[in-house]
């Protein structure tokens, strides 16, 4: 049998179908929660909390990113600047309020909103799955819709100078639109202990802040425009080095606190993909062209995104992505081999840009994914 026709027969019986051309590729969708909220805000642990127990077994998933944004009610010791102005251009002005994707959404009335409440989002998402076919949640099958258009992250860090570089890149599909694309680069803490209004128990004290920004590492809040390639690829970069410390913005001069202290060891860095529309007024009237079209997170540290996790024989696993024009498989498996979308079996190595097929055979087994070279 040609490897040709084999491929096709192969690549049928995958639960993920792919197209016969770069410029038709769909890719993995990634979806952007963001939680405006404050440490004097009595009600907002209510809302931390809906969003950890609708989150409770998909932490891990990087496909799923929520930053949380201490502006829109008062200033404190967590605000940063861009926070401040991001809330006063999509029209937040109480807390807690949960955007998601910055898409309207329709809830509890007919009306179309962009301001949420965490709340009914948890509810909705839940009774979701009483009638979806495949009982899945909102979330759940907002995470199998494909993307037209693909978003990762390559970090690397330095400890000892807690220096950190990201590569963040992707590619469009042919069905992808957008007036103005634009990418949007944050550093999140995972958790940070501190005062909360009512928090714990109603204590004020050692309250855990989930995901609190602590850094835009765009030029701009609203993000940096991306120009595509003439493949359809698009990439970006960014280097800081990570304070010991932020200071909080505060355009009000109330602030006691001083500066926060940052984490380093359980951080993240947030990046997704939006149509960078300002013809559009404040406030949710008029906010059809902001949506989110993709969005991903990735641990501060030698991490990519791209990297495709691969089941092999005796529920083994193998990580197979790109470096450079590299394909890089790790893991416990016998050999591998790298395809065209065509078909043509070509050398792993100074690949020219695109997505490739990658085959792993593992005792007999074979898996193959796809992994996209930038």
């Amino acid at each position: 049998m040609g490897i040709s026709k084999f491929l096709k027969m192969m690549i049928a019986g995958m639960l993920i179908a792919i197209p016969a051309g770069i410029h038709a590729q769909t890719f993995e969708r990634g979806l952007l929660f963001e939680l405006f909220t404050g440490q004097e805000c009595s009600g907002c642990p209510g809302g931390t909390s809906a969003l950890v127990e609708m989150f409770k077994g998909m932490e891990d998933n990087n496909r799923i990113v929520w930053m949380s944004h201490h502006a829109g009610y008062l200033h404190d010791s967590l605000t940063v600047r861009e926070s401040a102005d991001l809330a006063n251009f999509l029209g937040v002005y109480e807390a807690p309020i949960l955007i998601y994707n910055r898409s309207l959404q329709t809830l509890r009335s007919k009306k179309e909103r962009l301001l949420l409440k965490a709340s009914e989002f948890r509810e909705y998402n839940s009774l979701h799955a009483q009638y979806d076919p495949e009982g899945r949640t909102y979330i759940e099958a907002q995470l199998d819709e494909p993307a037209d258009i693909s978003v990762d992250i390559d970090v690397t860090y330095d400890k000892a100078t807690r220096t950190m570089a990201a590569r963040v890149y992707g590619q469009r599909g042919a069905g992808f639109e957008a007036s103005s694309p634009a990418v949007s680069v944050w550093l999140t803490q995972d958790i940070y202990v501190g005062y909360q209004d009512r928090g714990s128990m109603n204590y004020d004290y050692a309250y855990q802040h989930h995901n609190p920004v602590r850094l835009s590492l765009s030029e701009d809040y609203l993000g940096d425009k991306i120009e595509f390639a003439e493949d359809g690829t698009w990439e970006l970069t960014y280097e800081c080095q990570i304070p010991e410390e932020v200071e909080p913005y505060d355009a009000y001069g109330t602030i006691v606190n001083a500066r926060v202290p940052v984490d380093d060891t359980q951080m993240h860095v947030a990046a997704f993909v939006y149509n960078r529309d300002e013809t559009t007024p404040s406030g949710e009237n008029g906010r059809e062209t902001i949506g989110v079209f993709n969005a991903v997170r990735c641990k501060l540290g030698n991490n990519s995104t791209s990297a495709v996790v691969a089941p092999v024989a005796d529920g083994g696993m193998v990580r197979a992505y790109a470096v450079g024009g590299r394909i890089v498989v790790e893991g416990d498996y016998d050999t591998f081999n790298v395809y065209t979308l065509a078909g043509q079996m070509v050398d792993g190595d100074n690949l020219p840009r695109g997505i490739y097929l990658v085959r792993v055979m593992s005792d007999g087994i074979g898996r193959t994914v796809k992994v996209m070279v930038s």
